[in-house]
């Protein structure tokens, strides 16, 4: 099933890339991205909308505390990562933490995010980058997600990142 997602809550679905279909997805604000993460689609967008579908067709609110615009989000099983202005939250079995925050020993520095990606290298890490040529690599660490930034990076804006087999 293909899957776009757009201006004023628009979201639609296509068997073939062809013939399209108009989804209900309940909200108003715009949409900005939508991805797989391996048992569902989680679609994200303005004011920290975050929907969750098994089919694309029927669309539930997610509740993961983010009230800025977000744009993007990845994961693996039982885990995810939505990214947007200054908003950077993990899931994991059902609970959503805030990466961008004081008290956590490795937390993330409090920017704007607009990509974000999951690696399937040996160490299993989050990507993500943004404003300025940010970039964060999330290593998981007896469970917890420990952030840095690589001392190298481009220093231009980041749109989009992919990872295809080990580059």
């Amino acid at each position: 099933t293909f899957v776009a997602v757009g201006y004023n809550g628009f979201i639609a679905t296509s068997q073939d890339g062809v013939s399209w279909t108009t989804e209900s997805s309940g909200v108003k604000g715009d949409i900005f991205n939508v991805s797989w993460l391996f048992n569902q689609l989680l679609a994200v967008g303005a004011n920290g909308v975050t929907l969750s579908s098994a089919t694309g067709t029927t669309w539930k609110t997610v509740n993961n505390g983010a009230t800025n615009s977000l744009y993007a989000a990845t994961g693996a099983t039982n885990t995810a990562i939505v990214v947007g202005s200054d908003e950077l939250l993990l899931e994991k079995t059902n609970s959503w933490t805030d990466q961008i925050n004081s008290r956590l020993s490795s937390g993330a520095p409090d920017w704007d995010y607009y990509s974000a990606l999951w690696t399937t290298n040996p160490a299993k890490s989050f990507v993500v980058c943004g404003q300025t040529g940010m970039e964060l690599i999330g290593a998981n660490t007896n469970g917890t997600i420990s952030w840095h930034s690589p001392t190298d990076t481009v220093r231009s804006w980041l749109w989009q990142a992919a990872w295809l087999s080990n580059t």
